[in-house]
């Protein structure tokens, strides 16, 4: 999965040089046989009168004063029970933590409901495993100081003790800026004019972050 967009960057604080930035991540669709997911119909009202619903959030997210993004209203906890043989020896004699929930105010017993997740079971439910940045950045004139070495076949490789050379990053597209480092590969001369050399370099890694208090750009990957 590729976005690419066009900006503006700088190498180790240089001048900033036009490029385009290419976002890759790599998707693998996790597939579960038991993976359930919440009832957007599900709703109740304790015996206090608190009412309960799932809202919009991830499960996976960070806690919201102890309580679960998407069941902002209880309060999750766990109960082991220990190990009764039905599980085929998969718990290994451990047992297991069961969830419950509770309200969060009066704290009456509640038990969300649950349904198959039917996508999860099938096709499956993609999850980035990896990202990675590619910054084809071209300029006229001197390479910003970074270690660069002759080849001798019109290419230089920017290194440092034998390894690529690693720089800091600023990528400015619009009004957003993103900010980051990678490794510098060869640079590839691409013309000559008088005094003047036009050149091109790709620097890799990542990954790149918005800058704090920059807006975000549009079509980056994070």
């Amino acid at each position: 999965m590729d976005a690419v967009i066009e900006a503006q960057v700088s190498i180790n604080s240089s001048e900033f040089y036009p490029a385009g930035v290419r976002f890759s991540s790599n998707v693998q669709h996790i597939i579960s046989e038991d993976a359930v997911k919440p009832d957007p119909a599900w709703e109740r009202t304790d015996s206090n009168g608190h009412f309960h619903a799932f809202a919009e959030g991830s499960r996976d997210g960070a806690p919201m004063l102890g309580r679960d993004r998407e069941t902002p209203t209880l309060t999750r906890y766990s109960v082991h029970v220990e190990c009764d043989g039905s599980c085929g020896g998969v718990c290994e004699g451990e047992g297991y933590d069961e969830p419950r929930w509770k309200c969060a105010i009066c704290g009456d017993e509640v038990e969300p409901r649950f349904i198959a997740d039917q996508e999860a079971r099938t096709t499956g439910i993609p999850v980035v495993t990896s990202r990675s940045v590619t910054v084809t950045v071209q300029g006229y004139g001197p390479l910003p100081p970074i270690g660069q070495q002759e080849n001798g076949d019109g290419t230089v490789t920017l290194s440092s003790g034998g390894e690529p050379a690693r720089v800091t990053l600023r990528v400015r597209a619009g009004a957003g800026e993103l900010v980051g480092v990678g490794y510098v590969g060869p640079v590839i001369w691409t013309y000559s004019r008088a005094a003047e050399v036009q050149w091109k370099v790709a620097v890799e890694g990542g990954p790149l972050l918005p800058r704090l208090g920059a807006p975000a750009l549009q079509g980056a990957g994070r």
